[in-house]
């Protein structure tokens, strides 16, 4: 299963929402190498808008860590990246090209990215 940032920032603030994706998670998760660099600014955005504490922005960020995943990078994709890219965000293009890649489905918060069925991809909801 491919892991959207959108999820993985739901998850390392322990939300409702968070927990409830986790239980929808399998033992094989995987998320591009944006991925951390995606949640780290969503964290300090959150905190710079003072939706967040600071300290609970620096909490979370250390839990991404602790995340059971593995970061693969789609640079060899490049052609792909961009067919997709003139889709959707070069963001979700990663998201999607791995998912494509590795023949997983995407569990994501995004419902406009859920809502394209031009792409080739299976999503799980969370809900």
């Amino acid at each position: 299963m491919i892991v959207d940032a959108s999820v993985g920032v739901e998850i390392v603030r322990k939300t409702p929402l968070g927990q409830r994706a986790i239980q929808l998670l399998d033992d094989n998760l995987h998320a591009p190498d944006i991925f951390l660099a995606e949640v780290f600014h969503v964290l300090k955005r959150m905190a710079a808008l003072n939706q967040i504490t600071s300290r609970d922005a620096k909490i979370s960020a250390a839990l991404v860590g602790q995340m059971p995943l593995t970061f693969l990078t789609v640079s060899n994709f490049q052609s792909q990246l961009w067919d997709e890219a003139t889709k959707i965000s070069s963001y979700d293009a990663h998201y999607v090209v791995l998912a494509k890649s590795l023949g997983q489905p995407i569990i994501t918060l995004d419902e406009k990215l859920m809502r394209r069925k031009d792409l080739g991809v299976e999503f799980v909801v969370v809900r």
